[in-house]
C-alpha cells in the first residue's frame, strides 16, 4: 500500500514474526505521513493554503511545507504580498520554478495591480498563474476618477456660489460709479454757485448805490410835487 503520505517498506505478513527495527521504521513512516498534514490549528482556521511573501516586488516566494512537489492544475494559494508590482509579476510556490502572475484574461499584470500588504489570492492554470482577488490598477483608477468627479463638483458648486457673489459686487461695483459720476456733477453744480455767489457780491455794491439813487429821485419827486401843489 502507498499514497502521497504513507509508503509501505516492510512486507509484514500475519502469523509471522517482526524484527523491532522493521516495526520501527513503519511506525516513521506513518509519523512522517502524518507530518505533510497541515497542522489542527491552519485546518481548523482555514489557513491551509495561506502563506507569507518572502519575496521581492514582481518576484513573489512563498515557502511551502509539504505542498506538491510538482505544478498541479488548480493548485490554489492566497498569500501577504510584501511589495508592490510595478509590471509583469511571477510566484514561486514551494520547490516549484517561478510562474508568472496574470490577469484573469491571462494577460501580464499592470504596475499597481498588487499592493503592499494586500492578500492576494491565485489559482494555478496548468503553466501560470491567475490572480482572482485583488485591486486591480483600472478599477482603482476609476475609483481615484469618481473620487475627482466628485471633488470637481463641489469646487464647481463653490465656484457658481462665488459667481453669484461676484455678480452682486459687480452692481455694487456699477452703483458706486454712478455715484461717483453724480458727485462729479454735485461738484460741478458746487462751483457754479460759488461763482454766482461771488458775481452777485459783486452785484451788491452797485445794487445798493442805485437803491440809493432811487431813494434821492423819489425825495426829489415829492419834493417837486409839494412844491405844484401850493
Amino acid at each position: 500500500m502507498s499514497n502521497d503520505y504513507y509508503g509501505r517498506t516492510e512486507n509484514l505478513t500475519r502469523n509471522t514474526g517482526a524484527r523491532p527495527d522493521q516495526i520501527s521504521r513503519e511506525l516513521d513512516g506513518v509519523v512522517a505521513g502524518f507530518d505533510k498534514l497541515p497542522p489542527p490549528s491552519a485546518l481548523s482556521s482555514g489557513a491551509v493554503t495561506y502563506f507569507e511573501d518572502v519575496g521581492t516586488a514582481n518576484a513573489y516566494v512563498v515557502e511551502v511545507e509539504n505542498g506538491p512537489t510538482t505544478p498541479t492544475k488548480g493548485t490554489a494559494v492566497s498569500f501577504y504580498a510584501g511589495n508592490g508590482n510595478t509590471g509583469a509579476a511571477t510566484l514561486k510556490y514551494g520547490s516549484w520554478d517561478p510562474k508568472a502572475l496574470r490577469r484573469l484574461d491571462g494577460t501580464e499584470l499592470f504596475s499597481g495591480d498588487i499592493k503592499a500588504g494586500q492578500q492576494v489570492e491565485a489559482r494555478y492554470q496548468g503553466s501560470y498563474w491567475t490572480v482572482s482577488a485583488m485591486i486591480v490598477a483600472d478599477v482603482q483608477a476609476a475609483i481615484d476618477a469618481a473620487q475627482t468627479i466628485e471633488t470637481l463638483r463641489t469646487e464647481i458648486v463653490t465656484i457658481g456660489s462665488i459667481s453669484t457673489e461676484l455678480v452682486e459686487v459687480h452692481a455694487n461695483l456699477a452703483a458706486l460709479v454712478s455715484l461717483h459720476s453724480n458727485m462729479a456733477t454735485f461738484t460741478t453744480v458746487a462751483n457754479n454757485l460759488e461763482n454766482i455767489n461771488a458775481a452777485a457780491e459783486q452785484i451788491l455794491p452797485g445794487l445798493t448805490a442805485v437803491n440809493a439813487r432811487i431813494d434821492a429821485i423819489d425825495v426829489s419827486n415829492d419834493i417837486i410835487w409839494w412844491s405844484l401843489a401850493l
